[in-house]
Order: structure tokens, then C-alpha cells, then sequence
């Protein structure tokens, strides 16, 4: 009976250390009572109980914060892409027309800046280029945009290396792909609106990550999924 109340008490906590829309006054207090009981319960525990209900509480408290702390990364990392493709509207907008130049004058300042969404485009324009130094420069930005959580890099470097055909490189694609649905919750609907380069693919991603499942054998596609468990952005 104490170990189901226990495990009640514990299956509150994590509802509400998980929510942070649920930080308002009500659910500080619900927590403050939550805890009470919880101690009201430790202390007709035996020694033993009380270590194992100890280090479970730790580990849920662990674990809140690492889900606070993923959510927070997700909003910092939706406002890094809107913004940032707001500061290279222009650029875009030249990219369009054809007018490389123009736009790469406008992406340049703003990848001395890190932004991941000027790092994407300008790393399409260089890598399109015929002179390997260059195209080597956007294959280097290509992948500091996809390394920042960048979908539609992700996607477009996926591609690249599918392209390639060997089976290196059709695993370094299956790779990122993976990564493209993991990090697809940094895409808001406002995100969809305007140019067809900044609306990812993500159903041809699906199809083609499921189409190299048909084709890698289980330990190449084991090895993926064990780093993308363990993937995590690069500081923006």
C-alpha cells in the first residue's frame, strides 16, 4: 500500500514538473502539498524505502529539468530561425531572382553572426559554385546550419550524401534524416510562409529514410539511431 502511494505521489510530481504552462500559483501550491504528503509518507518508511524513494525523487527532478531545459532550447531555437530569416529577407528575395551576388552580400554579414538560417542559404549559393575552395566553404556552412537543428539543412545535406550512392554515404543520409524529424518541432506554422527553400520536405525525408531501411543492413541502421538518441544541437 505505502509503495502505491508513493508511486502516486511520484506520478503527480513528474505531471507537474513536465508542464511549465502549469507554473501559475495553483500549481506551486498543489506541489507544496504534493510534497508534504510525499514527506508525510517518507517518515513511516523504513531506512531502506526512504533511500530508494530519495533517489527516485532525484532522478525525477533530473529529469524535469532536462525536459525544461529541452523546451526552452526549442522556443530559443524557433525564434533564432524566425528572426534570422527575417534579418536576410533581401538576400532571399535576390536569391529568386537569380541575383546570387546581391544575395550573398546580404548572407555574408549575417553568417559572420552565426545565423543558421543565412549559414543554409549562403551554403547553397557556395556550393553550387564550380571552384572546389568554395564549394568546399558551403559544404562547411551547410553543415553549421544542419548542426544548429536547422531542418531544412538537414534535409539538403541528407540529399547531398544520398546523391553520392556509396554506402557511406547513404548512412551519413539516412543520419540526417533521422535528425530532420527529430528536430522538426523547431518548425512553427509561421515558418511556412513565404519562399519554397524554407518549407522542408519532411514527407520526402520520411519516404526516402524509409526507403534506405529497405536498403542499409540492422547494424548501420542500429548505429544511426543510437547517435541520433544521443544527438543534440550545437550552441546557436
Amino acid at each position: 500500500m505505502k509503495q502505491k502511494f508513493l508511486n502516486l505521489i511520484l506520478f503527480v510530481s513528474v505531471l507537474l514538473l513536465q508542464m511549465p504552462a502549469w507554473a501559475g500559483p495553483g500549481s506551486k501550491l498543489l506541489l507544496k502539498i504534493v510534497g508534504g504528503l510525499a514527506q508525510n509518507g517518507m517518515e513511516r518508511m523504513s531506512d531502506a524505502q526512504q533511500d530508494e524513494a530519495t533517489r527516485r525523487q532525484e532522478e525525477i527532478g533530473r529529469f524535469a529539468a532536462e525536459q525544461m531545459k529541452d523546451f526552452e532550447d526549442e522556443q530559443t531555437r524557433q525564434k533564432v530561425f524566425y528572426f534570422g530569416r527575417k534579418a536576410i529577407w533581401p538576400g532571399i528575395e535576390a536569391m529568386e531572382r537569380g541575383d546570387r551576388d546581391k544575395a550573398a552580400s546580404v548572407l555574408e554579414p549575417e553568417v559572420t553572426k552565426r545565423n543558421p538560417v543565412a549559414e543554409f542559404y549562403l551554403g547553397k549559393i557556395w556550393f553550387s559554385n564550380g571552384q572546389k575552395a568554395r564549394k568546399d566553404q558551403g559544404k562547411l556552412l551547410l553543415l553549421r546550419s544542419a548542426g544548429k537543428g536547422f531542418v531544412p539543412a538537414q534535409i539538403f545535406v541528407g540529399q547531398q550524401y544520398l546523391s553520392l550512392g556509396t554506402t557511406a554515404f547513404r548512412e551519413k543520409a539516412f543520419f540526417w534524416f533521422l535528425i530532420s524529424k527529430k528536430c522538426s518541432k523547431y518548425l512553427v506554422s509561421f515558418f511556412n510562409q513565404g519562399t519554397s527553400d524554407y518549407q522542408p520536405d519532411l514527407d520526402a525525408a520520411a519516404s526516402q529514410t524509409a526507403n534506405l531501411e529497405k536498403i542499409l543492413g540492422i547494424d548501420a541502421q542500429v548505429a544511426s539511431k543510437k547517435k541520433v538518441e544521443s544527438w543534440r544541437p550545437d550552441p546557436l
